[in-house]
């Protein structure tokens, strides 16, 4: 367990935060970890999420993405912000999530990246993408995962690969909080 923390906080260095140019509509993609590891700090990141990503991040003309995640990536929610309306449903949704959730006994933190790689590349590409990944970062994938199983060597390669395709990306940042 403490090799796969090693290996996350390795992705971390690994991945370079590029700037955001201003003017340009912002996509912002929020992925959650809801798996059991994550129960007891739901309601800290729920309020994190409201209190300060809504608010310091989107502006009208931006849009926001809710990605949840334990053994499989689920969407949630995809909002234009158009007006304090946008924002409300926001609000709204994260609000009722912690309700209609159950915490997934897997977390795939390789499995949520590839997939966050993936839906970013299918929004606009005139667009900036801000990744943000709220996880504890244990990697404990399901038995039918393609990660499940895979040596220490084998993960920290795929944490690499992955973070040279985030660096590649012009307008794209990625930021973890554990």
């Amino acid at each position: 367990m403490r090799e796969l923390k090693l290996c996350s906080i390795l992705f971390i260095v690994l991945c370079a935060l590029a700037p955001v140019a201003g003017g340009v509509p912002l996509e912002l993609i929020v992925m959650v970890d809801t798996s059991n590891s994550m129960e007891r700090y739901f309601d800290d990141l729920l309020e994190y999420i409201l209190s300060d990503i809504l608010k310091k991040n989107l502006h009208p003309g931006d849009t926001f993405h809710l990605i949840r995640f334990s053994a499989y990536p689920v969407h949630e929610l995809t909002q234009i912000i158009s007006d304090e309306e946008s924002t409300d449903t926001i609000i709204r949704e994260i609000s009722f999530l912690k309700s209609k959730l159950f915490f997934g006994k897997y977390a795939d933190i390789l499995g949520a990246l590839e997939y966050l790689i993936l839906y970013g590349e299918g929004l606009s590409k005139r667009h900036n993408k801000k990744l943000l990944m709220l996880s504890d970062f244990i990697h404990n994938p399901a038995p039918d995962s393609q990660y499940a199983g895979i040596s220490l060597e084998d993960l920290e390669n795929e944490l690499s690969r992955q973070a040279r395709i985030i660096r590649e990306r012009e307008g794209w940042s990625i930021h973890f909080v554990r």
